[in-house]
C-alpha cells in the first residue's frame, strides 16, 4: 500500500507574494503553533492537506522540527523548509494522525487527529418516475459523532439537500419534497452522500435517471 501513495510538498516561500521571509518554526514554542489539517475521502482516493501555522501565517519547518502523518498502515514525515504539504492516499477509512516532533527544548511534541469514514457506496433508484418517491440507500457505517448529509440535483427534481439526524443508509425523497418539473425525455440525477466528522469528510456520489 506504501508504494501507491504520493505526497507532493509545497514550500512556504512558492505560496508568498512578498519578498519577507516566511517565520520559522524554530521561533517559536510549541503552544504558540498549530497543526491545520484537512481529509477528504471517496472511494477513488483519499487527499490529506496539512501545514504549520502560528497565530499570523504558515511556518516553515527548519532544524529538525517536522511533521508526522501516520495512517494505520504507514507513516511518513516532512520538514527541511517545507510549511504545507499535500498528500493522496489510497482510499481507507480510520484514524489518521499529523505530528509535530521536535528536538528536546523547544516545547515538546503536539498532535491533531481525524478520524475518516470508510470509503461506501451509494445507490440511487432502477426505474424512478417523478410521481414516484425517489430512494436512495448506501453501504458502510459513519464515525462515531460524525454528521451525514446528502443533496440530489437535477432538471426534473431541482436542488434538494439534507442533513440527516440518524445515518440508516437510506433516505427517501416523496414527491412532496421535490420541485418536480416536467421534462421531455428521461432526466438524470445526481446524488451525493457526504460523511462528516471534525475535519475529515467521505464522499460517494452517484447519477441514475428518472422519467416523466
Amino acid at each position: 500500500m506504501k508504494a501507491r501513495y504520493v505526497m507532493v510538498f509545497v514550500a512556504a516561500g512558492s505560496l508568498a507574494c512578498s519578498d519577507v521571509p516566511s517565520p520559522v518554526s524554530s521561533d517559536m514554542s510549541t503552544r504558540d503553533m498549530q497543526i491545520r489539517l484537512t481529509v477528504n475521502g471517496t472511494p477513488a482516493e483519499t487527499r490529506v492537506v496539512g501545514g504549520l501555522t502560528s497565530p499570523s501565517s504558515d511556518l516553515r519547518l527548519v532544524d529538525g522540527d517536522r511533521l508526522v502523518l501516520v495512517t494505520d498502515t504507514f507513516e511518513t514525515g516532512i520538514g527541511n523548509g517545507t510549511s504545507t504539504f499535500e498528500a493522496t492516499l489510497p482510499p481507507f477509512g480510520g484514524n489518521l494522525v499529523v505530528r509535530l516532533e521536535r528536538p528536546p527544548g523547544r516545547g515538546g511534541n503536539t498532535e491533531v487527529r481525524a478520524e475518516l469514514a470508510a470509503p461506501f457506496a451509494v445507490v440511487g433508484p432502477v426505474g424512478a418516475r417523478i410521481s414516484e418517491a425517489i430512494t436512495l440507500t448506501w453501504t458502510g457505517t459513519p464515525t462515531p459523532n460524525g454528521t451525514t448529509s446528502l443533496a440530489v440535483t437535477g432538471p426534473c427534481v431541482g436542488s434538494q439537500a439534507r442533513v440527516l439526524a440518524t445515518d440508516t443508509g437510506e433516505y427517501r425523497f416523496n414527491p412532496a419534497e421535490l420541485e418536480t418539473r416536467t421534462t421531455k425525455g428521461p432526466c438524470t440525477v445526481a446524488a451525493k452522500i457526504v460523511r462528516t466528522s471534525g475535519s475529515a469528510t467521505q464522499t460517494a456520489t452517484t447519477t441514475f435517471e428518472v422519467t416523466p
